[in-house]
């Protein structure tokens, strides 16, 4: 769960005592909270996987119209961008929530093979050379490590 504070300026013409706590800060004596509510990891990835299906169902109309190749491009460009964007904060979540980005990754291997719901996907991710999603957070973790140990920086 993350947990946001903001330090709150209040108009005071004395002396300000700051005390910070694992809650917050102490402002002269007064306790002041102000937490962000409504940002945690399930509300980002709910709405992550709300407009990667949004992004599969309109896709799912011009599969047809398109060859097998470009629709791949264009399903890696639309949809696999969204879930590639920022999975490094995504280290340490449990399972229950990796999995529900897990299901658009299916789905999108799913769309561009043409496949039923029922079918297994994991031939189709393996022939697509896609990672799962914890395996992809693992790599863009291990790959940011590396480039910042042998100082791998733009000059």
């Amino acid at each position: 769960m993350i947990c946001l504070f903001l330090v709150v300026k209040l108009p005071y013409s004395g002396e300000i005592n700051y005390n910070f706590t694992p809650f917050g800060f102490c402002l002269t004596g007064r306790f002041f909270h102000r937490s962000l509510h409504g940002l945690t990891m399930s509300t980002h990835i709910t709405k992550v996987v709300a407009g990667c299906f949004a992004s599969l169902r309109q896709l799912r109309s011009v599969r047809r119209s398109l060859s097998h190749e470009s629709f791949t491009r264009l399903v890696v460009a639309l949809v696999l961008a969204q879930l590639d964007y920022c999975n490094g904060v995504l280290a340490g979540l449990p399972a229950s929530q990796l999995s529900r980005l897990q299901s658009v990754l299916h789905a999108a291997a799913r769309l561009i093979y043409g496949v039923r719901r029922y079918d297994h996907v994991t031939p189709l991710l393996q022939q697509l050379h896609w990672l799962s999603v914890p395996e992809q957070v693992t790599f863009k973790l291990c790959v940011m490590v590396y480039r910042c140990l042998h100082a791998w920086y733009r000059r």
